[in-house]
């Protein structure tokens, strides 16, 4: 998480609903942060990557642990190559969130 910037060349709302949850890209250079958090009810949001380039990127996905993890501040790490016509599946705990970190993929 010392790796995401504290300024931005772009921000894109992806989803949200005022109150429940919200789900916000922000793009530094080629690189793309993700962010979502939903309110006290866990939910399934699945959002687009359309405003990806067309490069394949490596995406780092950040999530909750399942509910029966006995450490509830315990992160899932996942890695997997996303682009733009990916759509992701995030499934958030109650009070959760997830990160995603996307970068192009070097050729």
């Amino acid at each position: 998480m010392q790796q995401v910037p504290t300024t931005w060349d772009e921000t894109r709302v992806l989803d949200a609903k005022p109150g429940e949850y919200v789900v916000i890209a922000r793009r530094k250079a080629e690189n793309w942060y993700i962010g979502a958090i939903t309110n006290h009810e866990a939910r399934t949001i699945k959002p687009s990557l359309d405003f990806l380039s067309d490069a394949q990127y490596n995406a780092e996905i950040y999530s909750d642990a399942p509910a029966s993890d006995p450490n509830l501040n315990h992160l899932v790490k996942v890695v997997k190559q996303v682009n733009k016509q990916t759509v992701l599946n995030m499934i958030l705990a109650s009070g959760g969130g997830q990160v995603v970190h996307l970068y192009p993929l070097k050729r």
